[in-house]
């Protein structure tokens, strides 16, 4: 995959105009798709990897990340809040790169058990059968 890196002004455009990919014929939509990874694959990855690392510890796939990205800037369309934020601030790809880590690390944090060792094991003695624990071995 060749390296390839947008001005804030090519990543703007390319949110602004996501909607709008899906009237394009599969090869232009897939080329389109496919220069917004290299680019993100690029300026995006180093800063999403060092701070979801940095909050959760968890190692990212760079390939993950830029599909994400993709995923989610096509997904929010045009009008959405972080959309328009990223239109106006001053420095577009480290915007999107907190948009996508905090996406990331929200994720993180509805998907792992955030339940204590005490909570686990009650719930396997709860879901145990009482009268096989507490019966006597039988030889």
């Amino acid at each position: 995959m060749s390296t390839i890196r947008w001005s804030d002004r090519e990543l703007r455009d390319y949110c602004l105009r996501a909607g709008e990919l899906f009237y394009l014929d599969h090869a232009e939509l897939e080329r389109r798709r496919a220069s917004f990874e290299r680019a993100a694959a690029t300026q995006l990855v180093p800063l999403v990897q060092a701070r979801v690392i940095a909050s959760v510890g968890a190692p990212l796939s760079a390939e993950g990340i830029a599909m994400f990205a993709r995923e989610r800037v096509e997904g929010a369309g045009p009008w959405a809040r972080e959309t328009q934020w990223l239109l106006v601030c001053a420095d577009a790809w480290a915007y999107l790169a907190e948009w996508i880590a905090d996406d990331l690390r929200k994720a993180h944090k509805a998907t792992v058990g955030r339940k204590s060792k005490a909570t686990i094991l009650d719930g396997i003695a709860e879901a145990s059968s009482r009268a096989a624990i507490e019966a006597p071995a039988t030889e």
